[in-house]
């Protein structure tokens, strides 16, 4: 998989909601079927231009989005028109680090890995931050024995 900054890592598909994996399924066999290679980006840039009949249609090219503004408006339309409240990219990122630190150790390191990071630290300061209601809550349900 292609990453910002020319990184590349291997990353697993992590456990959704049927719907959602139907539809990445989908999108990655319209990829293919286009003749998306492996290496090429699972979100490609999509021109939108009129043709020789006046006719609006869409090309998607090879290339990776370059703009986290493009990113951030593509999804706000589509939450919109599915009539679901923006979510923005980077709060799938933090529920990854929430979700994860509730697991085992093991899950909280491959997580991390998952999402890029090569510090711990990253993952738990950067995206795993707990509201204030949600620390409270851990620390006064929690029972020690001493």
């Amino acid at each position: 998989m292609k990453v910002k900054f020319a990184k590349s890592r291997q990353v697993f598909f992590l456990a959704l909601p049927e719907d959602i994996q139907e539809n990445v399924i989908r999108w990655k066999e319209r990829l293919t079927s286009l003749g998306f290679k492996d290496d090429d980006p699972f979100f490609p840039a999509i021109d939108n231009r009129f043709n020789a009949e006046n006719l609006l249609e869409d090309q998607i090219r090879p290339n990776g989005i370059k703009s986290n503004t493009t990113i951030r408006n593509i999804l706000k339309q589509a939450f919109e028109n599915a009539g679901f409240e923006y979510i923005k990219p980077h709060s799938f990122r933090n529920t990854v680090a929430r979700r994860a630190q509730k697991e085992s150790p093991e899950y909280l390191n491959a997580s991390k890995q998952n999402l890029g990071h090569s510090s711990i630290d990253t993952t738990l300061n950067g995206y795993g931050q707990l509201s204030v209601d949600y620390q409270r809550k851990t620390i006064s349900e929690t029972k020690l024995d001493i």
